[in-house]
């Protein structure tokens, strides 16, 4: 019976170490638990940073494309201040080329009128001269 007894003791020690044992992997089961709810958590948020992350990734890329285009757009068609002086000499052109072809109607009607007055004056000489002829002629065959 002894050794039966020390078989039961031996089996009640055993079974407290089994206890004890299932007391401490219940408490590192609870333990591992509540860290892998912190690991779900933690990943949650890791997607929407990273979800966060590409929408201002594209819109970074977005901005970026319409800043390009609008450095192509200035580059191409230059700045205001560029345009306007380019306006402003054309229209001083203009008013320069305005002015030129007024003075040279202007010229060519002094021409013209000169020509007229030129057909006048030898339309009226030449009548004196054909008066004086015929003068001449009738004074001639009247003696």
């Amino acid at each position: 019976m002894a050794a039966g007894r020390i078989m039961k003791d031996m089996g009640d020690i055993s079974e407290a170490r089994l206890w004890k044992t299932l007391d401490s992997i219940t408490e590192r089961l609870g333990g591992i638990e509540s860290q892998l709810s912190d690991v779900v958590r933690l990943e949650e948020k890791i997607i929407n940073h990273e979800q966060a992350l590409k929408r201002y990734g594209n819109r970074l890329d977005s901005h970026e494309v319409r800043i390009r285009d609008a450095e192509l757009w200035q580059a191409h068609y230059g700045d205001k201040s560029s345009v306007e002086r380019l306006i402003t000499n054309v229209q001083e052109e203009l008013t320069t080329l305005r002015d030129n072809v007024s003075a040279i109607q202007k010229d060519d009607n002094v021409v013209k009128g000169q020509r007229d007055v030129g057909k006048e004056v030898l339309k009226w000489i030449s009548g004196v001269c054909m008066a004086l002829a015929v003068f001449m002629v009738t004074r001639g065959s009247g003696e």
